[in-house]
């Protein structure tokens, strides 16, 4: 009898400990897609930054040396209504 109890308690033990796992894991997997998506939501406007250093006044002499055409790619195709040659000979 005491044997049978055991065992019993056991399987028990191990059924508790596989669902305590499993719900740490899907914890786990909300957990990290809560942060992907922070952190995706905190770095999209990274693009909007760029932009306006374009537009900072002291950088204008510095545009007319070398202007930074990896930014002004970067900007046109993140906003896709704007074009490319136009911009860079407007600024």
């Amino acid at each position: 009898m005491t044997k049978e109890i055991s065992a019993s308690y056991e399987i028990s033990r191990k059924r508790k400990r596989k669902k305590f796992d499993i719900n740490r894991s899907v914890a786990a997997k909300e957990i990290c897609d809560v942060i992907t998506n922070q952190v995706k939501e905190i770095f999209c406007f990274i693009s909007h930054y760029f932009a306006v250093s374009l537009l900072e006044a002291p950088k204008f002499q510095e545009h007319e040396k070398e202007f930074p055409t990896q930014i002004l790619d970067k900007e046109t195709d993140a906003y896709s209504m704007l074009q490319n040659y136009r911009l860079k000979t407007e600024l």
